[in-house]
C-alpha cells in the first residue's frame, strides 16, 4: 500500500545508527523502538535489543523512548499503540534530559483497560535459567532455554510489579552505569 521501509542485517542499534548517520537527510524528533514482544523490566534492560535501539539514539542526541508489550502469545498492540502515541506526544512535547531514555512497558490482558500509568524505577526481576538438551529431527543437538521468573520486589514503584498490576510501567533510563559508591573501595585495591 505504498509504505517504503528499510531492512538492516545487524542489531537493533545498528538499525538506528545507519538509518539516522546514512539513510535519513535530517534528524528525527524522536526514536521509538519498538513496539517489542515480551517485557523489558528489571535485569533484562541490560541485553535488550529493543532499549540497545533508544539507547543509540539517545547517543546520538534524539529524545527515545523503548516499549514493549508483556506477551509472547496472542498479541493485541492495540492499547500499546495508544500508549506509545501518548508517550510520544509527552515527549516531543517536554523533551528528555541528555542522555535519558524512557523504559515503557505495557501490561498484557488489559481487556478492561489499563489501571493508569506508573513511573517506575528498574526493579530486580531476572529469569532463572535452565537449559535442556535437546535433539532436532537429523540428530543434532540443540539446547532449550527454560527457567522461571523471580522477583524480590514487591513495590509498585518497579518496572516488573507495576506491569503484573495491571500499569503501564514508564521508567526513565539513564546511560551512566558506573558504581560510584565502588569507586573508593576499588581504588585501595592493589593493581
Amino acid at each position: 500500500n505504498g509504505f517504503k521501509g528499510y531492512a538492516v542485517n545487524g542489531t537493533p542499534a545498528d538499525s538506528v545508527k545507519i538509518a539516522v548517520k546514512s539513510i535519513m537527510k535530517v534528524k528525527p524528533d524522536i526514536i521509538i523502538s519498538g513496539i517489542n514482544a515480551g517485557a523489558n523490566v528489571g535485569r533484562s534492560l541490560l541485553y535488550s535489543g529493543t532499549i540497545s535501539a533508544a539507547t543509540e539514539g539517545t547517543f546520538l542526541g534524539i529524545p527515545s523512548i523503548a516499549i514493549s508489550l508483556d506477551s509472547l502469545r496472542d498479541m493485541d498492540f492495540s492499547t500499546s499503540k495508544i500508549v506509545a502515541k501518548k508517550i510520544v506526544n509527552k515527549v516531543i512535547n517536554h523533551g528528555l534530559p541528555n542522555d535519558t531514555l524512557l523504559n515503557i512497558n505495557v501490561p498484557k490482558d488489559v481487556e478492561n483497560g489499563i489501571k493508569g500509568f506508573q513511573v517506575t524505577r528498574q526493579g530486580a526481576i531476572y529469569f532463572k535459567d535452565n537449559f535442556e538438551k535437546r535433539e532436532d529431527p537429523r540428530g543434532r543437538t540443540y539446547y532449550w532455554m527454560t527457567g522461571e521468573v523471580k522477583d524480590t520486589d514487591l513495590e509498585l514503584e518497579s518496572d516488573g510489579v507495576a506491569i503484573k498490576e495491571g500499569y503501564v510501567s514508564i521508567t526513565p533510563l539513564q546511560l551512566q552505569m558506573t558504581n560510584f559508591d565502588f569507586i573508593d573501595e576499588l581504588t585501595k585495591w592493589s593493581f
